[in-house]
């Protein structure tokens, strides 16, 4: 409804978010100094702490998905969608892309990529015109902008929001001296983190239903990729529960990890794999987004499973599981015994 608080709440995360959006790279210094604020923040817990090489690496990981989502927060989603562009095209030139495709529909006005000020990202603003003007269309985000951005903002700076909390807290969770030195603090973290990742999976489930719900098939297979990422991801935080109230601390932490690996592996691994389906010229267009995130999956549970296989994720054995049963009231006390 024209006027409402809502729209003018969806305008607001559309056109702008905590600040007003100006140059593209002057923006992006304003994020990436929050972004080194927040590791400030994780170097300075990490002095009073002993500190593996595995933990450091997991630290920075927050601190990359912060500088990731807070793009959406910090400027509003159309800007966070177009430095996605800037981005891709930083390392994969947009104009010589075999991503840019002919229209796939009768009405070109379905493709129309949404313009933004010259000021904010001038190159990428010639490019999408001049895609415009020969019909053709950057298939992999076609649909989020379309979709998401022009037409239902909230949604995704709410599943943003949720990420961005669960992604500075669960490096915490990981992290084994911090873990180990106050079980009770471990536990309301981790509480706060499961509901985080249950609001996620929502909104990501009103984002997949977008793309199963599309006519086009390589969109119908995107959907059907995320889908089953965010069942894998679900099955394992249930589990990762279940396994915590049995004591069974190694299933506990084997099943947080593939959790993590899933629902935050895809940020990087879709990327990757986007791009060197792209540059091979292997796949292109929507398919080649859709065989990122399939395969962006199955990369996160193998690398989760190659990083915690050991010390952070002891093996399944009676001793190892003997070892490391549930905490005792002075451990949940935060005291030594």
């Amino acid at each position: 409804m024209t006027g409402s608080p809502r729209a003018s709440l969806q305008d607001l995360v559309r056109m702008r978010g905590l600040f007003t959006p100006t140059f593209i790279s002057q923006d992006f210094t304003v994020l990436t100094g929050a972004a080194l604020l927040t590791a400030a923040t994780y170097v300075a817990v990490t002095k009073r702490r002993p500190t593996s090489t595995k933990d450091k690496v997991v630290l920075a990981s927050g601190t990359g998905i912060f500088w990731y989502a807070g793009r959406y927060l910090f400027y509003g989603v159309r800007w966070g969608a177009t430095s996605s562009i800037w981005l891709m095209d930083k390392v994969w030139p947009i104009s010589s892309s075999s991503q840019w495709s002919p229209c796939p529909y009768d009405d070109p006005t379905r493709c129309d990529l949404y313009s933004v000020p010259v000021a904010q990202a001038p190159q990428i603003l010639d490019k999408i015109n001049h895609a415009q003007a020969n019909n053709l269309h950057f298939t992999p985000v076609l649909h989020v902008i379309k979709t998401f951005v022009d037409q239902h903002p909230l949604i995704l700076t709410t599943h943003l929001v949720f990420i961005t909390v669960a992604g500075l807290l669960w490096p915490l969770q990981v992290w084994g001296t911090f873990r180990q030195e106050n079980y009770g603090r471990h536990k309301v973290i981790g509480k706060v983190v499961m509901a985080c990742m249950l609001g996620t999976y929502a909104t990501a489930s009103v984002i997949t239903a977008g793309h199963l719900g599309s006519e086009d098939w390589a969109e119908k297979a995107t959907g059907l990729g995320f889908a089953l990422a965010i069942s894998f991801s679900l099955y394992n935080l249930i589990m990762g529960v279940v396994a915590a109230k049995k004591k069974d601390i190694p299933a506990h932490r084997r099943h947080v990890a593939r959790m993590i690996g899933v629902a935050y592996g895809v940020f990087p691994f879709k990327y990757l794999w986007l791009v060197l389906l792209g540059m091979t010229n292997v796949l292109t267009g929507q398919w080649a987004y859709a065989a990122s995130i399939w395969l962006s999956s199955i990369t996160g549970v193998v690398v989760s499973d190659w990083a915690f296989s050991s010390g952070a994720l002891p093996a399944e054995d009676a001793t190892k599981a003997k070892e490391l049963q549930a905490p005792t009231s002075n451990m949940l006390s935060g005291k030594s015994e």
